[in-house]
């Protein structure tokens, strides 16, 4: 009996390891979907009754999704990309010695001397190509499963976790925490104060406006100093060039409205979305998965902080569950858990229908 059960222990435990591994590779758009997808589940039950049904509700929110998401992504990617095109194209024709390369690409002898190290690089933005391809319909597949199945999936899949119900609650009361913080609080403020800064270079004349914003958005999850760390080399930039007059007010309006953008709008976002950690352990931690994995850690390092956090709260016996989620940092009402909604089989009467959104 004993030898069977261990048997049956080794079985499982060997499965579960092999479908993590299988949907490891794919994290990242896993992640980012459902996370979206547990934002958007008020829309979806609005369009539903428009719509009629929940199908139809799901497909038109994942268009919408993918349009106001994957448009600017795209959009900004471009630009970045025929930025860096400029740079490259204003070295070769520099009158410097590295105009040189010119030269070398003309007359053939980098292919001649490089071109297993070249068609190693071919290759790997080959499969770079395909990744992103692949996780793009991955997030779109999985958020439109995600909407269809609403907190009827998520309770689903909370249930399928094998560890105590409690416990279960607080993991995924921080997890969808994380991604409600991380999109609307902290991206949200990012993408405002980088669009007002986008407009005011342009607005001043200041070349690159719309590299400059995105470059201000990221700026914007520094602690401490924020926009700062782009207006303000801007501003000096304009100054020393002798555009004093330009400088002075892109001065002004980095400290009276970009820095400034962040006070009004993280109130009315947190009603949304707040990730109750410090912006310096949510800076690190994002910097800790760049540094990691690259850009896909700028969430995966938050992500993991707070659940790390969150099995520290639960290990020291901090917020009991089912009332509170407590961290290392604070705590955060468990409230809004579809699990916590659930009707109980077997039992008389009814309950609250569960929803996804808080």
């Amino acid at each position: 009996m004993a030898r069977g059960r261990i048997g049956t222990g080794i079985t499982v435990a060997v499965l579960a390891a092999a479908a993590g591994l299988v949907l490891l590779a794919l994290w990242a758009p896993l992640v980012l979907a459902a996370w979206i997808a547990d934002l958007v589940q008020p829309v979806v039950r609005r369009l539903e009754r428009a719509l009629g049904g929940r199908r139809a509700a799901a497909g038109v929110l994942t268009v919408l999704v993918v349009l106001t998401v994957g448009v600017p992504v795209v959009t900004s990617a471009v630009v970045l990309a025929d930025r860096v095109r400029e740079i490259v194209i204003d070295a070769l024709h520099a009158g410097t010695p590295e105009g040189a390369l010119r030269d070398v690409l003309a007359s053939g002898q980098l292919v001649k001397e490089h071109g297993a190290e070249i068609w190693r690089i071919a290759l790997r933005l080959w499969s770079a190509s395909v990744g992103v391809v692949v996780g793009v319909v991955v997030f779109v597949v999985t958020l439109y499963g995600l909407s269809v199945g609403g907190s009827r999936l998520y309770l689903r899949i909370a249930r399928g976790l094998p560890i105590d119900p409690g416990v279960r609650r607080r993991i995924v009361a921080a997890f969808r925490e994380t991604g409600r913080g991380l999109l609307v609080g902290t991206g949200g403020t990012a993408l405002v104060q980088g669009t007002v800064a986008a407009v005011a270079y342009a607005a001043l004349g200041v070349e690159n406006p719309v590299t400059l914003g995105l470059l201000t958005g990221l700026g914007s999850i520094v602690p401490g100093v924020g926009t700062a760390t782009v207006w303000l080399p801007v501003a000096v930039g304009l100054a020393l060039m002798g555009q004093l007059v330009r400088a002075a007010i892109l001065l002004a309006l980095g400290l009276g409205v970009i820095s400034t953008v962040d006070n009004v709008l993280r109130p009315w976002l947190a009603r949304l979305g707040r990730l109750r950690l410090p912006a310096l352990v949510v800076f690190v931690a994002m910097m800790g998965g760049w540094r990691l994995i690259g850009g896909w850690g700028l969430i995966l390092g938050p992500l993991l902080i707070r659940l790390g956090a969150e099995a520290l709260s639960i290990a020291s016996g901090r917020a009991p569950p089912g009332h509170a989620s407590g961290t290392l940092f604070g705590s955060v009402p468990s409230r809004g858990i579809a699990e916590d909604r659930a009707p109980s089989p077997g039992r008389g009467g009814s309950a609250p229908a569960p929803h996804g959104g808080q």
